[in-house]
């Protein structure tokens, strides 16, 4: 049964969020209902879970009101008040952590209460404070666009007289933050037009990016590196745009917050995966050098795990460039920032790949022979390295045996659309029809290669063109 709104919330606070939290409850400014703070202390000692028989509506009731018939009116009640007191603990924190949001709020109650005279030492305070911070991202310009807002119009009020330079120091951060915005939104649409063919019609941007263009030297690294992003994405930037995006993250990355930064590297490697299958082929490179980045600025964890996804860009990305010892410290070092359930059977897998890249079959075979679960995202290419590594060690019945079993399990992934079971259905009959030819020392070894090269849509192509060349001598 899904948990109340309430409780979901409160499940979500750290121990030390908790612990003010009840403070926060038992402070009478706040509360003033006693029944909330006595509904508060009975399911205090349930946090985080909150999954207890004893906080059925019905348990709550008889605790609180002992003898009288139940209401659910009652309870919902009594939820409704503790959820707007936890929605306002939200905001005081977000409050705290966000200092700007805190001095405008103040600055705007003064003014509302008409204490002008205290408004401009607390701008001129609010500035400084802001300036000494390291990032300078959209919110860092919004707010002092505001705090420059409020500055002139306490100018105005008062009759000062305004230079052109207070126009500009007003204006130029609101510019700023709508630059990081206009171009923050119109990457990923960009990125979907180079990923997936989607044109990307978006308005006023050819406008935007010519702005960007003559202004470039005077923006700030955040716009500058949108900027790139874009004309990269536009496919209208060169390697020279490139590097230079690609010094901006290492050098000025700090400055930019980390939501902008994932964004922006996750951007550059796609751009790059463009390229690489273009045939750029030294942009493989540049993304794993990427990679190292966010690994660098530790970037690719969410609450400490890594995402299988990426553990395995990762991992391949090595392989594929022969970086042998740095893919083994990486699969050894970071195999434990895995999710717990999957942790072995990719760790096994990874090791198993590595190996097979470096010709020990054998070895390969016996991690993947240790691999007792496997994640459903990496089951397509468990199957695939196990295919490759009975084709290596002349396997003949296992491998025949699994060309069969993959492409009823091909079938059976309803989450793949048809390219995609072709592609992977092709590769396997291809590497049977190559393992055939291999035994038998076939003579239609030239058949094979036509179509190999014909066949479309196909995986590892590279790979079944090695292998037919092999045959081939």
């Amino acid at each position: 049964m899904t948990q109340p709104k309430l409780f979901r919330i409160l499940s979500t606070f750290t121990p030390d969020e908790w612990k003010g939290f009840g403070r926060y409850v038992h402070s009478p400014f706040f509360t003033v209902h006693e029944d909330t703070v006595q509904f508060f202390e009975l399911i205090e000692p349930h946090y985080p879970d909150f999954e207890a028989p004893e906080l059925e509506a019905e348990a709550i009731f008889e605790a609180l009101y002992p003898g009288i018939s139940f209401s659910d009116v009652q309870i919902r009640t009594l939820r409704k008040y503790l959820l707007r007191l936890a929605e306002g603990f939200l905001v005081q924190l977000k409050l705290r952590q966000d200092e700007p949001y805190e001095q405008q709020a103040l600055i705007e109650a003064l003014e509302q209460r008409g204490l002008d005279a205290l408004i401009p030492r607390l701008v001129d305070e609010s500035r400084t404070a802001l300036e000494m911070r390291t990032l300078r991202n959209e919110p860092f310009y919004s707010h002092m666009f505001t705090l420059e807002q409020l500055a002139w119009q306490q100018r105005l009020k008062y009759g000062q007289r305004t230079a052109p330079q207070d126009f500009v120091r007003m204006i130029a951060p609101l510019d700023y933050a709508y630059l990081i915005q206009k171009l923050g939104y119109s990457c990923p649409a960009l990125n979907q037009q180079i990923q997936q063919g989607i044109p990307a019609q978006i308005p006023l941007l050819d406008e935007v990016m010519q702005y960007c263009r003559g202004a470039y030297a005077d923006m700030p690294a955040l716009v500058q590196a949108y900027y790139l992003t874009a004309s990269l994405l536009r496919m209208e930037g060169n390697d020279a745009e490139l590097e230079k995006l690609l010094s901006l993250l290492a050098q000025e990355g700090d400055t930019f917050g980390k939501t902008d930064m994932i964004n922006l590297c996750g951007y550059a490697i796609n751009y790059c995966n463009y390229r690489y299958r273009a045939g750029d082929s030294h942009r493989l490179q540049t993304m794993l050098d990427i990679y190292k980045l966010m690994l660098e600025k530790d970037l690719l964890f969410e609450q400490g795990r890594i995402s299988l996804h990426q553990f395995k860009n990762l991992s391949t990305l090595g392989i594929r460039l022969e970086a042998w010892e740095w893919t083994e410290t990486f699969i050894h070092t970071y195999n434990d920032r895995l999710d717990a359930e999957h942790r072995d059977g990719v760790y096994q897998y990874s090791l198993a790949q590595l190996a097979a890249a470096r010709q020990q079959h054998r070895q390969a075979l016996r991690h993947l022979q240790a691999v007792t679960f496997i994640d459903p995202f990496y089951r397509i290419s468990y199957n695939l390295l196990l295919l490759k590594i009975y084709y290596e060690c002349m396997e003949a019945e296992p491998l025949l045996s699994l060309t069969q079993t993959l492409r009823a399990f091909l079938r059976r992934k309803k989450n793949m659309s048809d390219r995609q079971q072709l592609a992977y259905a092709h590769f396997a009959r291809l590497t049977r029809a190559l393992f055939m030819a291999k035994i038998k020392s076939a003579k239609n070894l030239q058949a094979i290669h036509e179509d190999i090269l014909q066949c479309e849509p196909l995986i590892e192509r590279e790979w079944l063109l090695k292998k037919w060349a092999q045959l081939a001598v």
